[in-house]
């Protein structure tokens, strides 16, 4: 029994190029011979969207695919936040099995697409069942209401770790893609189910650094913050943002995320968990992030280091 896996990446700007190199790559890399069972595909945005996930699709057989857009795109020994970056993951393998899917709505209802996606992984529960892998929109995704239905919904008898990450479009703040088989759908949700013979090992880490000194949430409603110390969001954030970064929220976003105290239990994890800021009002002065925020947390200002 075994599981071959490869990464591979490219930076050309014809999608069909793009695709035919990320894959040569991954195959060589991996060893594997014939159709993988599965693929994981990252871009983005530079790309017309549809022809790109078309050419990886050629490339791969037509295997099973998962996969969403990004602000940047990491591999081994390269990161680039360009707009024209592809990685693909191809995996061939006896030991491991996967079920994917695709559901949309975030927006309207992230309680809702929770639990769409939670009473389809619970047709697949078993007992060796390993991890969820969950794409979602991360301008529209409330966290906490999604993984809550998911869960409940899925009705498994162990909680299953949640890997993945948030789809982005390199800052632009406008629209987001994921990506499952031929489909390509934005405000939702692109998901795998892992199960078989393996263990796990999962790692999170983020690039900001603390700055200032701790402040407080005085005025909140579920994952929005009206009020830092009692005044608007949008004005504690100028006391923190350069001067061509004011009136810019696409370069303010970049660079300033907000700093929650990481719980205990994140054994080896950073001291602060990072939330980043899709959306801004500015009638109300407050700001959205996707994991809901009771008034009295304590919260730190962070940029980006080096």
């Amino acid at each position: 029994m075994s599981t071959l896996a490869g990464v591979g990446m490219s930076h050309h700007r014809n999608p069909v190029q793009a695709a035919k190199d990320a894959v040569e790559q991954a195959r060589n890399q991996s060893g594997i011979e014939g159709d993988p069972d599965f693929v994981f595909m990252f871009s983005s945005v530079g790309y017309k969207q549809q022809p790109l996930l078309k050419s990886v699709r050629k490339e791969t057989s037509e295997a099973p695919l998962c996969g969403c857009s990004g602000e940047g795109i990491i591999s081994t020994g390269d990161a680039d936040e360009g707009n024209f970056s592809l990685a693909v993951m191809l995996i061939k393998s006896d030991e491991l099995r996967f079920e994917h899917g695709l559901a949309s709505g975030m927006s309207e209802s992230s309680a809702k697409v929770g639990q769409s996606i939670g009473e389809e992984v619970g047709k697949y529960k078993a007992d060796d069942n390993l991890g969820i892998f969950v794409l979602a929109d991360g301008l529209t995704l409330n966290f906490d209401q999604f993984v809550q239905n998911l869960e409940s919904s899925a009705d498994l008898s162990t909680s299953l770790p949640l890997l993945g990450g948030t789809a982005a479009d390199n800052w632009a703040m406008q629209k987001t893609f994921q990506f499952c088989d031929d489909q390509i759908t934005n405000d939702g949700v692109s998901w795998a189910l892992m199960s078989g013979d393996a263990n796990l090992a999962i790692a999170v880490n983020h690039g900001c650094t603390p700055v200032g000194s701790e402040r407080k949430v005085t005025r909140s409603d579920g994952n929005i913050i009206y009020e830092i110390d009692d005044k608007p969001v949008l004005e504690v954030l100028k006391e923190y943002l350069m001067e061509d970064e004011v009136d810019n929220w696409q370069k303010t976003v970049v660079n300033l995320c907000l700093g929650f105290k990481a719980p205990s239990h994140y054994e080896g994890y950073d001291e602060y968990l990072i939330r980043f800021m899709p959306a801004k009002d500015d009638e109300t002065g407050s700001v959205q992030i996707p994991t809901e925020v009771e008034e009295g947390t304590s919260i730190w200002m962070t940029r980006r280091d080096h």
